[in-house]
Formats: structure tokens, sequence, C-alpha cells
């Protein structure tokens, strides 16, 4: 088997060594969870972030939460309906 590089995000190198999401969403933005920052270095200083991403644009950054020192994302999921709104 053989994996090629298609797309390369314009981020400050950094490493996640566990968990981590990527999703392609409608009109080609890409939902990005970071899960596990810094894990090598200590678990007090491992934090998360969930990033959405336009490749086409320079940058590409569209918005970006963080958590805490300490705290871990598992999965994050795009989603057109808010929270207690039932689909149609």
């Amino acid at each position: 088997m053989t994996a090629s590089l298609a797309w390369e995000d314009d981020a400050e190198p950094f490493m996640s060594e566990a968990m981590g999401d990527a999703d392609l969403m409608p009109g080609g933005h890409y939902l990005l969870t970071d899960s596990a920052i810094g894990l090598n270095i200590s678990p007090e200083m491992v934090h998360a972030r969930v990033r959405e991403l336009d490749p086409e644009a320079d940058p590409q950054i569209v918005w970006e939460i963080g958590t805490p020192m300490g705290r871990y994302i598992y999965r994050a999921v795009p989603t057109t309906l808010i929270v207690g709104e039932t689909a149609n």
C-alpha cells in the first residue's frame, strides 16, 4: 500500500499523537480536530483545538477554538442543526 499527500494545511508544525479527526464539509471547507497536542511533552501540557479551514484561502483558517491545558477533545462533527433543533 502507498499513500500520497493530497493536501496540507498552513498551520505551524505540531504533533498530535492520539485521536483527531478531519471532515470534508459541504462547500469544500474542512473541520479538523487536533486532539492531543503536546502529549509527547507531558500530560499536563496537552491541549486540543477544533479548526475550520478553507484550503483555497490564504491563510486557510476560518475559525478556531481550543481547550485549556490538560484537556483533550475526542472528535468534532460538522452539523447544520442547532442543539435542541430537530431535523425536518
